[in-house]
Order: structure tokens, then C-alpha cells, then sequence
């Protein structure tokens, strides 16, 4: 298993995506401090802090015990953007202050945008003060027309519809997944 561990990964910029990281495989990014990265080249640039594409197939990452924050996109997933088949177990991080930069309806996800065929697991993480300017979902965008699916438990999103999180038709999102009442709509306080 290829993993990415205990880095601080910043101030790298892309036009395209993966300003922090790009992966097309099923590997573990875990421990990491991921901030001021920019993917914002143009209206498709995804992914500021980690953008996880599908290569050859269906890839499942494990995204563990991270802070992705302050990282920009153009266009979708100002903190993680998962595309194609690239579903993600995001588990145990922190994603703020990430923004969406460019305007324009399509922009979306400030914190986590899934846009293609794939599930996202996230538990114990934090999805909070996210941006998509007038886009949509400021903290979680599901995106697209090939219905990607996100369940979700055990994390503090400041509520599960609009303007936080943004669901296109066809797309699933399971708050409190697996039927166990875990999610809280708090504000974390950071401290500085």
C-alpha cells in the first residue's frame, strides 16, 4: 500500500487539479497538514488540497486524520474533489476554510465535492466555514449526473441541505449512515 504520511504539503499551485495532492490509486493519505494550495487555473480546476481521480478503474483512497484547510479550486472541491470512480474513505479530518473560487453555478463543494460514479464514507470529521462563493453546497457538494453516493456519521457539517450541502438529482446522501443518530451541526471554535 503506497502511502503519503506526516507531511505539511503547501503553497503549490496547479491549473487543473490537485493543488495539494492528485492520486489515481488506492492508497492512504494520512497525517498531513494540507493548506494554501490552489488548483483555481480555470472554471474545471478541482481538488485545492487533494483531488482523487479513478485511472485505470475503480479506486477507494483512505483520506485519514488530515487537516485540508485554507486550499482553493476553480470549480469543484475547494478541500477533497473525488472523480469518476474514485470514491474516498474520508476518515478522522479536518476540512475548513477552503473555497470554491471562481463564480458561476456549476462551482461547487467548498469542503468535499464528489462528481462521478462512486461512494464516499465519511466519519469523525470536520466539514466546517467552507466556501463556494454563489455556487453550490458551501460545505459538501454531490455533483453531476452520475449519481455519487456519500454516507456520512459521526461529523460536525453546520446542517445537511442547502446552502451547506448540495445534493444533484440522481445523487445519494446519507446523514447519520447506518441508522445510528451520530452527526452534530456545531460550530468546532477553532482556536488559532
Amino acid at each position: 500500500l503506497v502511502q503519503i504520511t506526516n507531511n505539511l504539503i503547501c503553497d503549490n499551485w496547479v491549473d487543473c487539479g490537485g493543488g495539494g495532492v492528485y492520486v489515481e490509486d488506492s492508497i492512504q493519505i494520512s497525517g498531513n497538514t494540507i493548506r494554501y494550495n490552489d488548483a483555481d487555473g480555470n472554471v474545471t480546476g478541482g481538488g485545492g488540497g487533494i483531488m482523487c481521480g479513478a485511472g485505470d478503474g475503480p479506486t477507494q483512497p483512505l483520506i485519514m486524520n488530515n487537516v485540508v484547510c485554507k486550499n482553493t479550486a476553480g470549480g469543484y472541491g475547494g478541500g477533497i474533489f473525488c472523480i469518476q470512480q474514485a470514491g474516498a474513505n474520508i476518515v478522522n479530518n479536518t476540512v475548513a476554510e477552503n473555497t470554491v473560487s471562481l463564480v458561476g453555478q456549476n462551482q461547487s463543494g467548498g469542503g468535499i465535492c464528489l462528481r462521478g460514479s462512486m461512494t464516499a464514507n465519511v466519519v469523525n470529521t470536520i466539514v466546517w466555514n467552507n466556501s463556494a462563493g454563489t455556487g453550490m453546497g458551501q460545505e459538501i457538494a454531490l455533483a453531476g449526473s452520475l449519481s455519487p453516493v456519500m454516507n456520512i456519521n459521526f461529523s460536525d457539517v453546520p446542517g445537511n441541505g442547502p446552502p451547506s450541502v448540495y445534493v444533484a438529482t440522481g445523487a445519494t446522501f446519507n446523514w447519520n449512515a447506518g441508522g445510528v443518530a451520530g452527526m452534530i451541526s456545531s460550530n468546532p471554535a477553532f482556536a488559532n
